[in-house]
């Protein structure tokens, strides 16, 4: 009874016009009638049921004479394609029977390759919509485009043709390979870039513990040994002035470490520093230690260590007739440098042995052993203080305490960026975007040292506008101003920096995923995975009037009736493909103009719905069947098309600068419910009907909007 129903309102929508009691023949329709009677062995028998429409054809006035005038017919006669099947009389088949005949037609293939067409489509809509985001936000984002300058280039070329990016995988594939192999100078450029100006003024340790930390990551890069790279960092990078702004007593600590860094130097090529036992022996005699300090304390007469507390050559001359009783804590001290640096100095000799050879046998745990190690060393800086504690009982300098926060930025920083250079090094993408991820989320967003920041900033913002108010001098209120101005810019680089930080991570994640492709294919999965509903489809959202063939992909919730079985209705979900008509008009909010933010309001007719064939082909669709391996074309048992016919119509709001739309409306639901695998082994697919019942349904879903051929556009 319902595809009757469906069948004839299908039939209308097609024909335009019912026949009448003699219809006039249509040649589309026969011949989709003739071809349903074409049987296994060939052949398209003439019987009493098809002899009237042959009748018709001939001018005949009765269907005696059609087994003998067709054969002069030289299609109809070729290769015997019609066979006699006895004489007798007829009438030109009804108008229904014609209609019952097309709604049994085979549509098995149309219909599944529209599925495929449509969910393929889809993944498409989304993908497009991804990166047609991901350009808006590098156009208007400066950070992102320091990080991704090569990506973004490329962007900037294809330009209009995003859409169409799938024809530039191999360009967009071999652009983040390139950023992303260039990660630390990249993060450099941005730190130098006028973009981080107020986020620096606000918080200008951040700057330097930025720039230092990636001197030493670009050092180790370098090749260069630790101990040469500490002291080259002290002589041409780190300052007493910039340092103050991490702890006062960083730089002189910084300074001490490198004293006696240098004064244990070796004089083997193959080691940097004497060996613990060698060490040991300065502090074994007296005499040793004696000569020891006095050394020391004469190198400090060229270039003078000035902790918070004082002079460290003036601690040292104010107690040199105590210093005996303090060769413990130097011991303790330099014993314990030793021992870290004697750990750096193997992983170094180790990795240098294996260059030397030529091998590429070094991986990313021996870089990273080497790096961890010399970062554990660096650390001993922070001991530095104790060594002035020559008489406790006049004074204690404690050591810098590494749970305060600047010191903690400055050793994480430092040594999260050196792993990031590892990272890279060994193409470790995805660990190399974490780690800088981190530094970001402690440098910029770590509230411990920026809430007081900004609090203050808050503070000065709201006394600045009290001032602004009272003054009456127009000169002095453009000069408060201006202050006002640079206060709440300040105050707008916090907010900023947690949403670049989540775009940062998203798109270098992609970034990592697509670089690490090895064909288009896997760039196409890799796009798959990440695009999100983010994008644009734009014909409907910008032109006045748009009627196209369109269909819409996606879940529903609502209410259904199986008409004769239930009293009311009932709820319902699932997934909805609908193919039909789109009347669009853009710029419209339920035709309420809306100004240049693109919404979109469509009235949709729906003919038929394929989505139990799109929600298999969206699952296990792409599961090898039975024997056959080629999970794209696996088949589906036959469907004809009366099963697929759902005629309805819905309300469709496009939702600006994505392709999808959230619609509403009534429809004849399609007489096939679902295709599935079934069987013990899952390997047999089976369609199930809704045995020829009647359902309607009222829905709403949010669906991806797919045009599918533009019918007619009127532009703005």
């Amino acid at each position: 009874m319902k595809y009757k129903y469906a069948s004839l309102f299908l039939f209308l929508l097609l024909s335009c016009k019912m026949f009448a009691q003699q219809p006039e023949r249509r040649v589309f329709y026969d011949v989709l009638y003739l071809k349903s009677l074409y049987d296994k062995d060939g052949k398209i028998r003439i019987s009493p049921q098809n002899k009237p429409l042959f009748a018709y054809y001939f001018n005949l006035k009765n269907t005696t004479n059609v087994d003998t005038v067709i054969k002069k017919n030289p299609f109809f006669s070729l290769n015997g394609i019609y066979e006699a099947g006895g004489a007798s009389g007829g009438t030109i088949p009804s108008p229904s029977g014609l209609l019952q005949s097309i709604g049994s037609l085979d549509v098995t293939n149309l219909a599944d390759g529209l599925a495929k067409f449509l969910v393929e489509r889809t993944k498409q809509e989304l993908s497009t919509a991804f990166f047609s985001r991901f350009k808006k936000e590098l156009d208007s984002t400066r950070q992102l485009q320091l990080l991704f300058p090569v990506t973004y280039k490329s962007l900037t070329a294809i330009d209009v043709e995003i859409y169409n990016y799938a024809a530039y995988t191999d360009l967009l594939r071999e652009s983040f390979q390139k950023d992303l192999a260039l990660l630390l100078p990249n993060v450099s450029n941005l730190i130098d870039d006028p973009c981080m100006d107020q986020l620096f003024a606000a918080m200008p340790h951040v700057r330097i513990i930025f720039i230092d930390a990636l001197y030493i990551a670009n050092e180790f890069h370098e090749g260069s040994h630790p101990g040469d790279i500490f002291h080259t960092y002290l002589v041409n990078k780190a300052g007493n002035g910039t340092l103050k702004l991490v702890n006062e007593n960083v730089y002189p600590a910084l300074q001490a470490f490198d004293l006696f860094s240098q004064s244990l130097r070796s004089n083997q090529r193959d080691k940097y520093w004497v060996d613990a036992d060698s060490a040991k022996m300065l502090f074994s005699n007296p005499v040793t230690f004696q000569i020891y300090l006095g050394l020391l304390y004469q190198q400090l007469e060229k270039k003078d260590i000035n902790f918070k507390e004082g002079s460290m050559r003036q601690f040292l001359k104010d107690r040199s007739g105590d210093f005996l009783k303090f060769e413990e804590i130097y011991q303790s001290y330099n014993i314990e440098f030793i021992q870290k640096a004697t750990i750096v100095n193997r992983y170094f000799i180790n990795l240098k042995q294996l260059q030397q050879k030529g091998e590429n046998t070094f991986n990313y745990q021996d870089y990273y052993a080497l790096y961890n190690s010399s970062l554990n060393l660096f650390e001993q800086l922070l001991k530095s203080p104790v060594l002035l504690n020559i008489n406790p009982t006049n004074i204690t300098i404690p050591m810098i305490d590494r749970n305060d926060p600047k010191i903690d930025q400055y050793l994480s920083s430092a040594r999260s960026l050196g792993n990031v250079y590892i990272d890279v090094y060994e193409k470790q993408y995805p660990s190399a975007i974490v780690e800088l991820s981190d530094v970001y989320d402690n440098l910029f967003i770590n509230k411990v040292v920026t809430n007081p920041i900004k609090q203050d900033l808050v503070t000065k913002l709201a006394e600045k506008k009290a001032e602004y108010n009272k003054l009456q001098d127009a000169v002095a209120k453009t000069a408060i101003k201006k202050e006002i101005n640079e206060l709440e810019a300040k105050i707008a680089a916090f907010t900023e920096w947690p949403a670049i930080n989540k775009m940062f991570i998203k798109y270098a994640n992609f970034a990592a995923e697509v670089s690490k492709a090895k064909n288009s294919d896997e760039v196409k999965n890799a796009i798959e995975a990440i695009a999100l509903p983010v994008g644009s489809s734009t014909v409907k959202r910008e032109a006045i009037f748009n009627v196209a063939l369109n269909a819409y992909v996606g879940p529903y919730v609502g209410k259904e009736k199986v008409h004769g079985i239930d009293e009311k209705y009932k709820g319902t979900y699932g997934l909805s493909a609908p193919v039909g008509i789109s009347f669009s008009w853009g710029h419209r909010l339920l035709f309420v103009p809306t100004g240049d933010k693109k919404w979109s309001t469509s009235v949709f007719v729906s003919l038929i719905d394929i989505g139990a064939l799109a929600s298999y082909r969206f699952t296990s669709g792409s599961t090898p069947v039975a024997k056959d391996t080629s999970a794209t074309v696996a088949q589906v048992p036959k469907i004809e098309l009366k099963n697929i016919i759902s005629p309805g119509l819905f309300l469709s709001i496009g939702i600006p600068s994505t392709p999808i739309s959230i619609s509403g409306g009534f429809q004849v639901a399609p007489n096939l419910r679902s295709v599935s695998l079934t069987g013990a082994n899952k390997d047999v697919i089976t369609n199930t009907y809704g045995d020829n019942k009647l359902y309607t349904r009222w829905s709403v879903g949010v669906l991806v909007d797919i045009p599918i051929l533009n019918l007619f556009t009127k532009g703005r």
